[in-house]
């Protein structure tokens, strides 16, 4: 077992922004919640965007400072537990991960609890995107492609971020090439990743018109 205490506000946060990348058309309804003797991070994806995000906490137990643990929960619990959370305010409040079963406490009420979901093929998806978010942040060199063929109604959960500020915007890094993901920074601690679509796949759906 174990457990993190932190601000309802901030944690609230963190939950939408995962829940904007799960769209109900979606074939992955999972989110990952990360937790850290430091932190949460919450993550959601429909594969072809994802949006993360981080809270820091103000104590833990049962977590080493090395500790990483991740879990998955439905796309419904995490809607109840950000509204848990919402509700809660300016209050304090406690994640605790017991067995299999996440447990939200906000002091008021009763706890929300959530059943961890096991999906093998979006936990593998979540350790990807993890990786890809290190690996084009720090490691990748930042270039201006050619040209990037882009889904519109993509770009629609970033609209809808929250961060610390109204006034942020977004600060887009791109990589070498028409085919890297593009990582998208907005505030303090959100980090997405918008991939571009297949040129190739796309021209054969639609025709050359329109791909440049």
């Amino acid at each position: 077992m174990y457990s993190v205490t932190l601000e309802a506000p901030g944690l609230a946060k963190a939950l939408a922004n995962a829940l904007y990348f799960i769209p109900a058309a979606s074939k992955i309804q999972v989110a990952l919640i990360e937790f850290a003797a430091t932190y949460v991070m919450t993550a959601g994806t429909d594969s072809y965007v994802a949006g993360t995000d981080q809270v820091k906490t103000a104590n833990s137990s049962g977590l080493e400072p090395e500790d990483f643990k991740t879990v998955l929960v439905t796309k419904k619990d995490l809607d109840a537990l950000e509204k848990a959370a919402r509700a809660a305010k300016k209050g304090v409040v406690t994640l605790t991960v017991d067995g299999e079963v996440l447990t939200l406490e906000t002091g008021e009420g009763e706890p929300v609890t959530a059943s961890l979901a096991v999906n093998e093929r979006a936990l593998a998806l979540y350790d990807s995107i993890a990786q890809i978010v290190i690996e084009t942040e720090f490691k990748r060199p930042a270039a201006i492609p050619g040209v990037s063929c882009i889904d519109p109604a993509k770009f629609s959960p970033f609209a809808k971020v929250k961060t610390d500020k109204t006034e942020r915007m977004a600060d887009i890094y791109q990589t070498e090439g028409d085919k890297g993901p593009w990582l998208i920074k907005i505030g303090p601690t959100f980090k997405g990743l918008l991939m571009p679509i297949n040129r190739d796949i796309h021209r054969s759906n639609v025709g050359p018109e329109g791909l440049w």
